[in-house]
């Protein structure tokens, strides 16, 4: 493959960057997948980095890189620079290649062995990211507790030994816990995730390994696991931190969503991420340590935000995926893609319901039932299956009766 750099000037790259603005969100995964084919990407970096937090939502499928996979259990942390400031949560984008360089100087023979184990792998191998992070993340929070301020620290980040201190300590918190809450992860994938009980040990376990608050650990957590929500009152009522690291997660989180909703082209990441954050909603009004007056607002601004983006996902997923395929008779799809992204929906729709928009749902629902049923070039019971997905049993039958 050839190396590239944009070799553009400033205002050409402002135009080209530009046209990616109104790019779809499939256009810019495609230039994003372009960028990971190339053997040299220099300056080529440079046309993504202001889409970089979109790219982050989208979650495509990458090639798994070391620097990839070391701080795989760091993503729901990282942020762009300028938005980070010591004293909060969060791991800046620019730190990332220089712990990451620090942690390759520092693991020697581990490297190679594990660059031979990724080669050709990509992030959606679940098996595969746990694995070679299993041989590399406690190895690299080992090294990040001890090591100081590597040399390219300030010119890459702008910033001082003291917040290389802050930041290396912060990831370190999360890789060395890295590998049970990936393994976690999966088990919550096939509906086996730890329950309320589980979760609470562990972390008192995690919190009394550790000296540091657990603000970041608790964030990692909440981001990741649909049940974390239940940690709360464990860690505000924990009598070395009390309550402060469980606010600094919760604001942490919060900042976040406002910043970036969930929302990914992996048609099961987008309801899982959205369940996950009414999860964390609803448990921000339930009396207890944490709740807060001065927060209601917020959280129910939150929750139309969320609402009215869900069900304009799942009116643009609908048209997309489901009413456009079965309308194009030149380019029918596979029925096994139709009725998965039905069943998507269908996920999507479960957890967006819990926002308040019900009566919306069943009218989209009723009206894309409707059009599916309609003749068209699927048979009668391929029509009657996705009606089924879409609307349930009866919809199916009125259909076949005809």
């Amino acid at each position: 493959m050839t190396r590239f750099s944009t070799g553009l000037p400033p205002s050409t790259l402002r135009q080209v960057q530009s046209v990616l603005l109104n790019a779809s969100d499939d256009q810019l995964v495609r230039v994003v997948g372009l960028l990971d084919r190339l053997d040299g990407r220099g300056s080529a970096d440079a046309l993504i980095a202001p889409f970089r937090s979109r790219v982050a939502q989208l979650r495509p499928t990458r090639p798994l890189a070391f620097a990839r996979l070391l701080f795989t259990p760091l993503d729901p942390l990282v942020m762009p620079g300028p938005e980070w400031s010591r004293g909060r949560l969060g791991v800046p984008r620019t730190a990332l290649l220089p712990l990451s360089g620090q942690v390759r100087a520092e693991l020697g023979g581990l490297v190679t062995g594990i660059d031979a184990m990724i080669r050709g792998g990509h992030t959606d191998d679940t098996a595969l990211v746990l694995r070679a992070g299993t041989a590399l993340w406690p190895a690299a929070a080992a090294v990040l507790e001890r090591a100081g301020e590597p040399a390219d620290w300030s010119e890459a980040t702008g910033l001082g030994a003291a917040e290389h201190t802050a930041i290396a300590r912060c990831a370190a918190c999360v890789l060395a816990e890295g590998v049970w809450i990936h393994m976690q992860m999966r088990a919550c994938a096939e509906g086996l995730g730890p329950d309320p009980d589980e979760l609470r040990a562990w972390l008192e376990a995690a919190m009394s390994r550790r000296p540091e608050p657990p603000g970041a650990l608790l964030a990692v957590l909440m981001a990741r696991l649909p049940g974390a929500a239940a940690l709360i009152g464990t860690a505000a009522a924990h009598p070395a931190h009390g309550a402060a690291p469980i606010e600094q997660a919760i604001d942490f989180l919060l900042d976040r969503l406002q910043a970036a909703p969930p929302h990914s082209t992996d048609p099961t990441e987008t309801p899982t991420a959205v369940q996950r954050a009414v999860t964390l909603l609803d448990a921000l009004e339930v009396p207890g340590p944490v709740q807060r007056p001065s927060r209601k607002p917020r959280v129910e601004q939150l929750r139309r935000m969320l609402d009215e983006g869900c069900r304009a996902r799942f009116t643009q997923d609908l048209a997309r995926q489901v009413l456009a395929p079965m309308a194009d008779p030149a380019a029918p799809s596979e029925m096994a893609s139709l009725e998965g992204a039905a069943r998507g929906l269908r996920r999507l729709e479960i957890a967006g319901r819990q926002l308040g928009s019900g009566e919306q749902y069943d009218r989209m629902l009723r009206i894309a039932a409707r059009t599916v049923g309609e003749n068209g070039p699927r048979s009668l019971v391929e029509r009657a299956r996705l009606v089924e997905i879409l609307a349930g049993p009866d919809a199916a039958l009125a259909l076949l009766q005809g």
